[in-house]
């Protein structure tokens, strides 16, 4: 679409909500604006309990605390064009344009029950997974046809993650390397057969250890963030960690995980699958 049609804006479709594409113009000519995301570009709010000293000392302990969701603020406009372009549309007048797109962008937005990705493609593009959290609001210029819109979101988890996901496949070794600033996540896979395997990350002094046998065609699905252990990616096998095992991100930087058993057979290893991830 002519970049004309709204004089300095860039058409460049850099932020995504699901299947709604911001910065662009839709095929009707009216521009889908994205002037601001309240909470993108912030660090997410820390929760930090208080725990006091006794009652005769002042003050209290220093307790690790934790970062909150990312709560986000989603703002711009539907813009539509001056005037109607010739076979493009069968509508008459610009508001009608801009009140079919507040429709589309509604329908678009079934986030209650279901969760999407915001996508931002920045100096490094970046996305998170969000939630609309409450009534998405739109207000209507009845003079141009012009709408504004804000769209209340929340990140479960706060971190932004590359939107490339870096896919390894080793068979007792691997370097991923968190091109980010802050700990990552990272989903992996135990392929058999191997018998009671553990996966150490060097650089973290962490080992996770399983005392299973997984026979060939099977693996061992890890995920790091919510802490499951799944037989195939379905069976429960969370039972299956022994006691000297420690959970680890992947620190940013270099992380080396390395694959030991009591047996690894032929076509055994290690898959893992990551994005690198920021908090800010």
């Amino acid at each position: 679409m002519a970049s004309m049609l709204l004089p300095g804006f860039q058409d460049s479709a850099d932020v995504r909500l699901g299947a709604v594409i911001l910065n662009s113009y839709d095929v009707n000519g009216v521009a889908w604006v994205c002037t601001d995301i309240d909470g993108w570009w912030d660090m997410p709010d820390i929760s930090l309990p208080d725990d006091p000293r006794p009652f005769e000392q002042d003050g209290s302990y220093y307790t690790p605390g934790r970062y909150m969701p990312r709560v986000l603020t989603l703002k711009g406009v539907l813009v539509p064009p001056p005037g109607i372009l010739p076979g493009v549309t069968t509508f008459t007048n610009a508001r009608d344009l801009a009140s079919y797109a507040r429709q589309a962008f509604g329908a678009a937005l079934d986030l209650a029950r279901n969760s999407t990705t915001l996508q931002v493609d920045e100096e490094v593009p970046k996305q998170c997974q969000v939630q609309m959290v409450g009534k998405p609001t739109f207000h209507n210029n009845n003079s141009n046809g012009m709408t504004a819109f804000t769209i209340p979101l929340k990140a479960g988890d706060p971190r932004k993650y590359a939107q490339t996901l870096t896919a390894l496949s080793v068979a007792a070794s691997a370097s991923a390397t968190n091109a980010g600033t802050y700990p990552t996540s990272a989903i992996m896979r135990i392929k058999g057969p191997v018998t009671n395997p553990t996966v150490t990350n060097i650089e973290a002094s962490s080992s996770l250890q399983f005392n299973i046998t997984v026979a060939s065609g099977q693996y061992l699905e890890i995920d790091l963030l919510n802490r499951g252990v799944l037989l195939n990616g379905v069976t429960n096998k969370r039972s299956t960690m022994t006691i000297p095992s420690r959970w680890f991100m992947l620190q940013p930087g270099a992380n080396t995980l390395v694959l030991t058993a009591s047996s690894l057979g032929s076509g055994s290893g290690l898959e893992v699958d990551y994005r690198s991830a920021w908090l800010y």
